[in-house]
């Protein structure tokens, strides 16, 4: 994953299933701790958000397209949108990797 690379953006909002397209700007962006919206830290808490670092795109998401996944021109994953900033115009995804490595914590000694 590389600056200027082309990803999109998969969602299913209230009209149906949305792709929208766009740049990668940054691979390691960080979230400056006034801009983070007041319903976000509710849920996962504003230090959480303040470590982590995030792609940064300005692929038009939609509301329903939180969670869904953000690809690569060879159709591959490189991370799940989770924040947009409409007023700006662009987009935070947590990467992939990042993706990876809290669903093997989460599973590791559960069995199924």
């Amino acid at each position: 994953l590389r600056r200027g690379q082309i990803v999109a953006a998969l969602g299913n909002h209230l009209q149906g299933n949305t792709v929208t397209t766009g740049l990668i700007k940054d691979t390691s962006y960080t979230l400056h701790p006034d801009s983070i919206p007041f319903d976000y830290t509710d849920y996962i808490g504003r230090n959480k958000l303040l470590r982590a670092k995030y792609i940064h795109t300005d692929a038009f998401i939609t509301s329903g397209t939180h969670g869904g996944p953000l690809l690569n021109m060879n159709g591959e994953a490189v991370g799940v949108i989770c924040l947009y900033y409409k007023s700006h115009g662009f987009s935070l995804s947590i990467p992939i990797s990042d993706v990876k490595q809290w669903y093997q914590r989460r599973v590791r000694g559960c069995t199924i």
